[in-house]
């Protein structure tokens, strides 16, 4: 793909600076590599020095950014929002498994797969379990009975959605993930000997959810542990069960959430943050990204 310089600023939300609008480019590059059918982008002071040597087409770059001789510039408000909008164009489509199930996988016999479903090997797909159009299921995936996978979603390798759960449209679910297992419930007697209290609850995710490797989200133990529309969960996080997650949330590495929480909307936690026993309702952070 090639795009103009033009283009490109459309694209980015940005206003272009000190290069030609028909000036073609074909990638994206590092301020240190980008060659000069490149563009680059800069979001952060502590690279500014290297902004004197670069060689890109132009730079997606603050609207307060110094001019730097010789330089072109796409200035935008949000330098960071304008570059992830330019990669989304540029970025590879991801190669996609061809329609139908791999003959080593098991699907049982009531599962109702949607239109160009594709099962990847090993796969094993349970008694009433519903695949939404388009839905790719990667190899060694598990769904257990009765639950819901919606549209366009893509479960990765080794992902295990436990039996009635239900995720959304356009979820995507990386390797590892474990949704629905049970939640951490035990009732102690009077000799300290733990019972287990039954975990008859499930999970449900809304549209446009991300959940990142080896990530564990419990079911509940009565009702719904419910992940909203829109949120983003990184690699090695702990949601207990029964907590309930608002939309567009979004949360780092080795966040832990303890049984019965609520986040709000919007809410960014970095990593390893902790919260336990007690409720955020429609929490408002500091505006700062999560990387």
């Amino acid at each position: 793909m090639t795009l103009s310089l033009a283009e490109i600023a459309a694209i980015a939300g940005g206003t272009l600076e000190g290069g030609d609008p028909a000036r073609t480019v074909s990638g994206i590059g590092t301020l240190e590599e980008a060659a000069g059918d490149q563009i680059a982008f800069f979001a952060n002071r502590r690279y500014a020095k290297f902004l004197p040597r670069c060689r890109a087409a132009a730079v997606i770059a603050g609207e307060k950014t110094p001019p730097v001789e010789g330089l072109a510039f796409i200035r935008c408000a949000d330098p960071y929002l304008g570059y992830t909008r330019v990669a989304q164009r540029f970025a590879p489509a991801m190669p996609r498994p061809p329609a139908g199930v791999n003959p080593t996988a098991w699907v049982e016999p009531s599962a109702e797969l949607g239109r160009e479903v594709a099962v990847g090997p090993h796969a094993a797909i349970g008694a009433a379990v519903r695949l939404g159009d388009r839905t790719v299921v990667m190899s060694g995936v598990f769904i257990g009975e009765g639950s819901r996978v919606g549209p366009d979603s893509v479960l990765y390798p080794n992902v295990v959605i436990r039996e009635g759960c239900e995720l959304g449209a356009r979820n995507i679910v990386y390797p590892g993930a474990v949704i629905g297992s049970d939640g951490f419930g035990y009732a102690p007697d009077a000799q300290g000997r733990f019972h287990k209290i039954p975990q008859m609850g499930g999970v449900v995710t809304g549209d446009d959810v991300e959940i990142g490797c080896n990530t564990c989200i419990d079911r509940g133990a009565l009702g719904q542990t419910r992940i909203a529309r829109g949120v983003k969960i990184d690699n090695l996080v702990h949601i207990a069960h029964n907590v309930q997650v608002g939309e567009d949330t979004a949360m780092a590495a080795q966040v832990g959430i303890s049984g019965s929480c609520t986040i709000g909307r919007r809410v960014q936690l970095a990593g390893q943050v902790g919260i336990a026993a007690v409720s955020y309702t429609h929490l408002t952070l500091p505006t700062k990204r999560i990387v």
